[in-house]
């Protein structure tokens, strides 16, 4: 059996203040030794539509993003698959070239394999002009990648007990 494939990629854009939380996210957990075979970490910064070809050949997908806030408060963290998030992810105005939430609908239309697909967000609220992250952001920075070490160790896991399986190696 070919090792299975995770990648963890971020969206965002450091010089629109909050967007930037994706990349701060993975730049974050990049610090925390968590590099094992078949992980691969992507900065696909505002691309859109790209994210199709960059999904390409992954078993799996964990999306860092930063998403608006409504009425909650920033530095929320939601943790969600592809079909709980398309109301997030709907076609709005966006900093990426075309929004995720169309790219996504883009591949289904086409049915495109896609790999299992999963987004820990962020809420936020100041997305314009100007660099670094806002203080509400960056307190709640190390709860997303805690959310996010937990997708990639659940991830590792599994693939390790998958292998033992296969191999005879279960104690």
């Amino acid at each position: 059996m070919p090792e299975e494939r995770l990648l963890v990629i971020a969206f965002g854009n450091p010089l629109r203040r909050d967007d930037g939380v994706g990349l701060a996210a993975l730049d974050e957990l990049k610090g925390r030794g968590l590099e094992r075979p078949g992980l691969d970490w992507v900065d696909g910064g505002v691309a859109g539509i790209d994210i199709l070809s960059l999904l390409e050949g992954y078993d799996r997908a964990i999306v860092l993003d930063a998403v608006l806030a409504r009425e909650e408060p920033v530095g929320t963290i939601v943790e969600a698959g592809l079909e709980d998030v398309r109301f997030l992810l709907r076609p709005r105005l966006s900093l990426h070239n075309l929004d995720l939430g169309t790219a996504f609908e883009l591949a289904r239309a086409l049915d495109m394999k896609l790999p299992r697909v999963e987004f820990v967000l962020m809420r936020v609220r100041e997305v314009g002009p100007g660099e670094g992250l806002t203080e509400a952001a960056r307190s709640a920075l190390p709860a997303m990648a805690e959310a996010a070490a937990r997708r990639i160790n659940g991830f590792a896991n599994r693939t390790s007990r998958a292998h033992a399986a296969e191999t005879g190696e279960e104690g």
